[in-house]
């Protein structure tokens, strides 16, 4: 004779109902938690991000001080200008004229600007109207 084989059972429809609920249950709260710890760390994303902005226009606002405090300080402009024509003059006369313009700008911490500048011209003219009247360039 053969021993006697342990008895199999199939689950009852109750209990096989029980484990899914509950597995539906278990997948449920796993999502709900997955869900909660994204919100949490969108959260503190964001509030990290408004931190930072705020950080980052503070910091923009520093360095835009900063470029009016060394424009302030360091801020000449320097010009110069030169030239040379031939012009006709007023009594129909060639002119000849050489000229330099040489200037110097300061911007001051309180917005305005001071400048100063400096030019020469010289005219020349090779005929006259008359020798008795003076040359045109030389008045």
């Amino acid at each position: 004779m053969l021993p006697d084989a342990p008895l199999i059972r199939a689950p009852r429809r109750a209990a096989v109902r029980g484990i899914a609920r509950r597995q539906r249950l278990q997948r449920a709260a796993r999502s709900r938690v997955a869900y909660l710890q994204r919100y949490v760390a969108a959260r503190r994303r964001s509030r990290c991000l408004a931190r930072c902005r705020a950080f980052a226009r503070y910091q923009l606002e520093r360095a835009r001080e900063e470029i009016a405090k060394v424009e302030a300080q360091l801020a000449w402009t320097l010009g110069a200008q030169g030239g040379a024509g031939r012009d006709l003059s007023t009594f129909g006369l060639l002119t000849d004229r050489r000229d330099v313009t040489v200037n110097a700008d300061k911007r001051m911490s309180f917005g305005t600007q001071f400048g100063v500048g400096a030019g020469y011209q010289r005219d020349d003219s090779a005929t006259t109207i008359s020798p008795l009247l003076p040359n045109p360039s030389e008045i």
